[in-house]
């Protein structure tokens, strides 16, 4: 999350990374025969493409300059914006 933070890369990128890390240990589970830890990894597969697909969807709205894809991106992006005290 640093690296979108500082926007070293793009959100998607981030969700796109984290499905690779979840498929990986997905692939362990099932090898391993924890079956019930694969499929939590599998749900964290699933939930990091849609969320990608998601947010490069958002950010191709936002360059072709589509007003209410930078109300969506705020309301996203706020919770991981905002810095404990």
């Amino acid at each position: 999350m640093q690296q979108v933070h500082r926007g070293t890369i793009p959100q998607y990128e981030a969700h796109n990374r984290e499905a690779r890390t979840f498929a990986n240990d997905m692939v362990q589970s099932y090898l391993r025969g924890n079956i019930v830890q694969g499929k939590v990894e599998e749900m964290g597969v699933m939930l990091n493409l849609l969320a990608g697909v998601g947010m490069r969807a958002l950010d191709a709205a936002q360059s072709a300059g589509v007003p209410l894809a930078d109300d969506v991106a705020r309301l996203v992006c706020a919770p991981f914006s905002q810095r404990a005290p």
